[in-house]
């Protein structure tokens, strides 16, 4: 159940909330483009020419993508400012949570756990 500023009374209730998925892996970066522009030609004129300019730099590469999160399995996520009353008789009935996905640096941008909760306020 997802609570979002409301008020909310649960009364002999019974919420079911499956398992979780995994997150998705994150890819390496890309290299960067190898292609290097060429230098300039000098200027002036006659023998007080300058020199050509030298071969510009190569790209730089890119980041790694960092890994998705974990999914959750909650019976009611909420947020606002009131949190959602349960009654004694109100169940819940929950799977299992998600694991973080490798990242594309594995170890270094891995994704977070996904989280099992009765109540999980998000803000």
């Amino acid at each position: 159940m997802l609570v979002f500023e409301s008020t909310v009374s649960l009364e002999a209730s019974e919420l079911i909330a499956a398992n979780a998925g995994d997150g998705g892996s994150g890819a390496a970066g890309e290299t960067g483009q190898q292609d290097a522009g060429g230098g300039g030609t000098g200027g002036g004129i006659g023998a007080t020419q300058g020199c050509s300019g030298g071969a510009g730099g190569f790209g730089g590469n890119g980041a790694s993508g960092g890994g998705g999160a974990g999914g959750i399995s909650v019976g009611i996520v909420w947020s606002g400012a009131i949190e959602p009353v349960m009654d004694e008789d109100t169940t819940s009935e929950l799977g299992t949570r998600g694991d973080g996905g490798i990242g594309g640096t594995p170890a270094t941008n891995n994704g977070i756990d996904g989280q099992v909760a009765d109540v999980l306020e998000v803000e």
